[in-house]
């Protein structure tokens, strides 16, 4: 395939995919050696393209090219990306995963500036119009409760699905506020296959919590030692699961569906 800006298809997956994983835009665009507006244009223009190769009928060799490169981001112009270097973008931004801001307008993200936008970026707009919302509060505890009702669901089923890139362990350090209520969040937009698995991991963080409640693990001359160690690594294993399930159903794909089906509620 041809060239968009300079940019292969190849290495428009790999930077998408680490843009998802928590790598900073700004270093997407200098490996690409681009700015941001040319990004923007060139990302708008391969999702085009790909609209394209699926209506030309070549819908499974194209997603098997696309998984492939999926599972490996840090190669062709990103073979010196190393999963430290994202983790520590991704902790520098809060665990949260960047995304590209575009400029949304005055008012705030209206419906007819939604609909003139790809489906795809949705998501992304719909997490940026929220976090400065957010942005008005001193506290985002605060903040939260002034948002509306799926506007809120929103933000905790999203903060589930960014978090998870690096598990179960990161999703409850930085987003454990929502254990209580993303069962029912998950139920709601259908997600049943992944309420299955968040119960379970719900469980086991629950009792890892009691288990080590009188123990001062900075003490602790060996994470081994940890009293709830066992059912740390069950937990571990549920990060597994978890990742099977999104091979074959992404939440994103569920939360984008609830979001169409409730479109008013998300604009301003």
């Amino acid at each position: 395939m041809e060239k968009i800006n300079n940019i292969s298809f190849e290495d428009w997956v790999c930077a998408n995919e680490l843009l998802n994983k928590g790598l900073h835009p700004q270093k997407i665009f200098d490996v690409l050696e681009v700015d941001k507006a040319t990004w923007l244009e060139t990302d708008k223009k391969w999702h085009k393209k790909l609209d394209e190769i699926i209506e030309s009928g070549d819908r499974e060799g194209f997603f098997l090219k696309k998984y492939d490169i999926q599972k490996n981001p840090m190669s062709y112009r990103f073979a010196h990306i190393t999963e430290k270097e994202i983790v520590t973008d991704l902790q520098a931004n809060g665990g949260i995963r960047y995304f590209i801001e575009k400029d949304l307008p005055k008012e705030g993200l209206t419906l007819a500036f939604l609909k003139e936008q790809d489906e795809d970026e949705w998501i992304d707009l719909i997490d940026q119009n929220i976090s400065h919302k957010l942005e008005n509060f001193e506290d985002k505890e605060t903040g939260l409760q002034t948002l509306k009702t799926a506007e809120y669901l929103f933000y905790s089923v999203n903060a589930l699905e960014t978090s998870m890139s690096w598990g179960f362990d990161s999703y409850y350090e930085l987003y454990d506020e929502f254990i209580d209520e993303i069962e029912q969040h998950l139920e709601i937009i259908g997600a049943k296959k992944h309420l299955k698995i968040v119960k379970k991991a719900n469980n086991l963080y629950k009792k890892i919590q009691a288990m080590d409640a009188d123990v001062n693990l900075d003490e602790l001359d060996d994470e081994d030692l940890r009293p709830s160690n066992d059912l740390g690594i069950e937990l571990e294993e549920l990060n597994d699961e978890y990742y099977d399930l999104e091979d074959t159903k992404p939440l994103k794909d569920l939360l984008l569906k609830y979001v169409k089906k409730n479109v008013k509620a998300f604009v301003n």
